[in-house]
Order: structure tokens, then sequence, then C-alpha cells
């Protein structure tokens, strides 16, 4: 079991490749740890939006993939970014949305 991973919060797996090369590129010594939780994206769109429901849905998923080895979070989907960022204040490590440069 690796000392700390960097664990991502992904709505599609077509994201997993892109963000491994950048790893194996830039620091190949990470440990990277990948969910992906595509029904809260089709959620979020089918309801035109993060209904309340799909917050509270998030932020459990959020806390779901926390481990004693997770040292940041990442949010790989700017549907959801916003919620990410709010539930970094109960977070215990740094909760990113890899879309704060654009948003």
């Amino acid at each position: 079991m690796p000392s700390s991973e960097m664990v991502f919060l992904h709505t599609s797996p077509v994201h997993i490749a892109t963000f491994d090369a950048l790893r194996d590129r830039l620091a190949p010594g990470v440990s990277m740890r990948h969910v992906v939780r595509e029904d809260l994206l089709a959620r979020a769109i089918a309801a035109g939006g993060v209904s309340p429901e799909i917050e509270i849905e998030t932020r459990q998923a959020l806390a779901d993939v926390l481990t004693p080895e997770t040292k940041v979070l990442v949010c790989s989907c700017s549907t959801l970014g916003a919620v990410a960022e709010a539930f970094e204040a109960d977070a215990a490590v740094p909760v990113l949305r890899i879309d704060r440069p654009m948003a």
C-alpha cells in the first residue's frame, strides 16, 4: 500500500489515461488512484444541473474515496467542481477542481 496517493474523482473513464500519462511524464513516482462515477454526471445532466440530492451524493462519493493514504483529492468534472471545492472545508486533505484555472 502506498504511503501517500493522489486520488481523482472522474465522471468518465476517458480521463484516466490522460492523467496517468501526465504523471508518467512529469512525476513518475507519484501514486494515483482513479475513481469513476459516471452516474453523477448523467444525473446532473438529466436534472439540468446539480440538484441538492446530487450535491449530497457527490459529497458522499468524495468522502468515500478518502483513505488515510490520500494526500490530495482532485475532481476532474467541471459540472461537479463547485461541490468538490465546497467539500474541501470538510476534508482532511486539499480538494482541487481541475477546471479551477478556467472557472
